[in-house]
């Protein structure tokens, strides 16, 4: 019930209950992963897509055919990837960025 309506932290809470006592379901597994992976990407908790990414791999492990958990981990992978392009450029623009507002207020007080 919580998954369908997108409220994560919940569904994460439930579905893990579940999966403490049937840890072998494949398919429970993969929805949790889902659940973990929707978490991510929304923004709210970054350590979630490697907790999806780990059930996604089990239950590929489980049933190397689940198109859908190859699917997910692929999409979580790129999402990843992305991230890392975005992160590997903005972080020299936000120093230099610092650096000039840093430098820029003492010029400010010398004049």
């Amino acid at each position: 019930m919580f998954f369908e309506h997108g409220n994560w932290d919940d569904a994460i809470a439930e579905l893990n209950q579940a999966y403490v006592v049937l840890p072998h379901d494949s398919e429970l597994g993969f929805v949790l992963g889902k659940a973990y992976a929707s978490e991510y990407r929304e923004g709210k908790v970054d350590s979630n897509r490697a907790q999806a990414e780990k059930l996604f791999r089990l239950c590929i492990t489980r049933d190397a055919t689940h198109v859908e958990a190859i699917r997910e981990l692929t999409d979580l992978e790129k999402l990843a990837d992305e991230n890392a392009s975005l992160t590997s450029w903005l972080k020299p623009v936000l120093i230099v960025l610092a650096g000039y507002l840093r430098w820029g207020s003492s010029l400010g007080e010398i004049q």
